[in-house]
């Protein structure tokens, strides 16, 4: 964990936007049209300001490809598993 923690801090990029950051920004928490267009954002509770690729980020957690393991539960097969 030190370790993580080290290499973390030594590669974080610098902070470039800042907004509100919506803090759970996933699939399961967003409304789509009929032909695939957002309509609407849902869950705002963990909002905050902060830069706005972490939401960008957090998305990219749940993302799956074909032929990645079927995940299980929440976040269960994140994307790193498929290397």
């Amino acid at each position: 964990m030190d370790e993580a923690a080290r290499l973390l801090a030594r590669c974080c990029p610098q902070q470039r936007h800042t907004g509100i950051v919506h803090g759970d920004f996933r699939l399961g928490n967003v409304i789509t049209r009929a032909d695939g267009t957002l309509a609407a954002v849902l869950d705002w509770e963990l909002c905050a300001l902060g830069d706005v690729l972490a939401d960008l980020g957090y998305l990219l957690n749940s993302w799956v490809e074909p032929g990645d393991p079927e995940p299980t539960g929440y976040v269960t097969a994140p994307p790193t598993a498929a290397g």
